[in-house]
């Protein structure tokens, strides 16, 4: 069986190391920049969405595609883990769910801390965004 094989003998589900990554990235859309957006936009509540969204180059289209497509593996994921009868070693059984959240949780801590550094000068509006370590996106004054 190779590796791209999602079902072992008896119709059992194994890893499938292809469509767990980002090779095929929906909209060109990692599922750490999915986690990021939605911890921005999670923060900053009180800006426009598309405003937040046009910081990491992206438009409501691109993104709700891109989410959807990740959700929906994120779902396969758990439910081949669940499976009954899987064969799934316990580190790969929620990889994408385990990526998410910790991605999430990083960007959520950044966006804490720049809403906080908004409030003092107010310079949210005039920010960009930028690749930073690990391919995440971060959101820069513009003042740089």
């Amino acid at each position: 069986m190779s590796q791209h094989d999602t079902h072992g003998s008896g119709g059992q589900y194994e890893v499938d190391e292809h469509a767990a990554g980002d090779d095929d990235a929906p909209e060109g859309v990692s599922l750490e920049q999915t986690a990021e957006i939605e911890a921005y936009l999670a923060v900053f509540v009180d800006e426009p969405r598309d405003a937040v969204l046009g910081r990491f180059d992206m438009d409501e289209d691109r993104f709700c595609n891109a989410k959807k497509v990740w959700a929906e593996r994120i779902e396969d994921e758990v439910l081949r883990a669940s499976a009954p009868g899987q064969r799934i070693a316990a580190a790969e059984k929620y990889r994408l769910s385990m990526r998410y959240s910790v991605a999430y949780s990083k960007a959520a801590e950044r966006a804490r801390e720049d809403a906080a550094a908004v409030q003092g000068d107010g310079e949210l509006e005039g920010a960009s965004a930028s690749l930073g370590s690990g391919g995440m996106l971060r959101l820069g004054s513009g003042h740089e």
